[in-house]
């Protein structure tokens, strides 16, 4: 067999491989998610943990697609499981920004407060400053529930122009007065949300 022969028939191995996990990658998705769509978390366990579904992703995207369902199942465990398996899955910084941030928004709900201060240092070490911030804010408005942001955020409202922005400081400032107790600032943010929810629509 001349080497040139051999270099085809590792091309040709080296196609139908990644056909091949291609295909086996879209089944997996398609398993999981009708799978979750109908409420069976186990089913969709039972198929990310075979091995042909874990060798058709990436490390990070098999670990977001677990994510997802664990979120969805509303598991704490594996969601735990997750993002435990942060440091010892291989991914570019903003991959890991984009799952701690997936999990600061179940840990905010869930209002755990040893988890999210969890996932804020591990945004301080891989200094992700921006998404560490948003996170920060998350903390501080839904599980310490305070105003910390409430001057900040009443001057970005004064100098912005922007609709959606508006529509998102209003909904944080009406949280944030009801965590300070301070009800007439809430209702008068309530009704300028309410006249900019009638615009839209």
């Amino acid at each position: 067999m001349d080497g040139l022969t051999i270099i085809v028939i590792i091309l040709v191995i080296i196609i139908i491989s990644i056909i091949l996990s291609r295909l086996l990658k879209r089944k997996a998705i398609n398993d999981v998610y009708t799978n979750m769509e109908n409420k069976q978390f186990d089913k969709c366990f039972e198929i990310m943990n075979k091995k042909w579904c874990k060798i058709s992703f990436s490390g990070f995207e098999y670990l977001m697609l677990r994510l997802d369902v664990s979120m969805a199942a509303q598991s704490n465990k594996h969601v735990e499981e997750c993002m435990d398996k942060l440091s010892t899955t291989y991914m570019s910084k903003k991959r890991q920004e984009q799952i701690l941030y997936m999990g600061m928004t179940y840990y905010v709900e869930k209002e755990n407060k040893k988890r999210c201060e969890w996932i804020l240092k591990q945004l301080e070490k891989i200094k992700s400053d921006t998404v560490y911030l948003e996170a920060l804010k998350l903390y501080h408005v839904f599980v310490l529930k305070d105003g910390h942001y409430i001057n900040d955020m009443e001057k970005e409202f004064s100098e912005t122009d922007d609709i959606q922005t508006k529509k998102a400081l209003a909904s944080f400032l009406v949280i944030q007065y009801e965590n300070v107790g301070n009800i007439q600032e809430m209702n008068k943010y309530k009704k300028i949300l309410k006249k900019y929810q009638k615009e839209v629509t």
